[in-house]
């Protein structure tokens, strides 16, 4: 967050449920839609008219949902790991993570604090795990929300991810998630696959409507396509470049996982390099 406050307003709010956030009515049972809708409140209370998000873990799936049900207020999504997972993962995970009843023993805090050093990333002293667990505690009995929530929603996300048109980066860590998101790099991938599809598509018909042979001029204009293509992609950066020379910036919000925890990273790299797991 330091890095990315350097030169524009950076938002990392709690969710409802989570550190000073108020809790969710009693009824309610979240889902990531309730999140990003949370979130989309949080953006209008601002008044900004388009930002950044950055996601982490349960954040991803928040500023995929977000950038899909609010596109006009979002410019672009990077999402740190993506959360893709098949129904045994699912499972797993739900089992794993389920509500720790209370007992004198002390086992459910004795378990998060077990998770908070398992998890924890390079550079997180035992002060910032002990914040973490005090933040983990403000949750109450209903700590375990945001995971159900998103494990709910794995399915969609993938889905959703491969739909959105804003630029999206995924950034896969050498974390719990390492595996499940090689599958944003294909989906990705697939995705500027079928714009490309489409853009040719596009340029095909204006050219036999032109009279200029139509799908014959389209061997030509392969590597034209190529760079329009990466283009095409970044639509955003046009935006943020005639901002910088008005000295005006887009600011972003940072959506974090269901954990704090989860707030110190090792370094990152795009998905779809090296498929082995060290840091860079």
């Amino acid at each position: 967050m330091p890095e990315l406050a350097r030169d524009r307003l950076v938002i990392a709010p709690d969710y409802p449920g989570y550190g000073e956030s108020d809790h969710w009515p009693e009824e309610v049972q979240p889902a990531i839609t309730d999140y990003a809708d949370s979130m989309e409140e949080v953006i209008r209370h601002f008044g900004l008219e388009q930002l950044h998000l950055v996601g982490h873990h349960t954040g991803a799936m928040v500023a995929v949902e977000l950038a899909q049900r609010h596109p006009q207020l979002v410019g672009k999504v990077i999402n740190i790991s993506a959360p893709i997972l098949n129904e045994q993962e699912v499972q797993y995970l739900h089992d794993y993570f389920a509500t720790i009843p209370l007992d004198q023993e002390g086992t459910r805090f004795q378990t998060m604090w077990q998770r908070v050093l398992k998890f924890r990333g390079p550079g997180m002293t035992l002060e910032m795990a002990a914040a973490s667990l005090a933040d983990n505690l403000r949750g109450g009995e209903r700590y375990e929300d945001g995971h159900r929530a998103a494990f709910n929603h794995s399915h969609t996300y993938a889905e959703t991810l491969a739909r959105i048109d804003q630029p999206v980066l995924v950034m896969n860590v050498c974390d719990d998630l390492f595996e499940p998101s090689k599958a944003g790099g294909q989906l990705l991938e697939e995705r500027q696959a079928r714009r490309l599809s489409r853009l040719g598509a596009r340029l095909s018909r204006y050219l036999a409507r032109r009279g200029r042979g139509g799908d014959a001029c389209l061997p030509r204009l392969i590597p034209t396509l190529g760079y329009l293509g990466r283009a095409l992609l970044l639509p955003g950066e046009w935006r943020v470049m005639s901002f910088y020379r008005r000295r005006r910036l887009i600011p972003a919000i940072a959506l974090p996982s269901g954990h704090r925890r989860h707030q110190h990273r090792r370094h990152a790299r795009p998905v779809g390099g090296s498929t082995g797991c060290g840091l860079q």
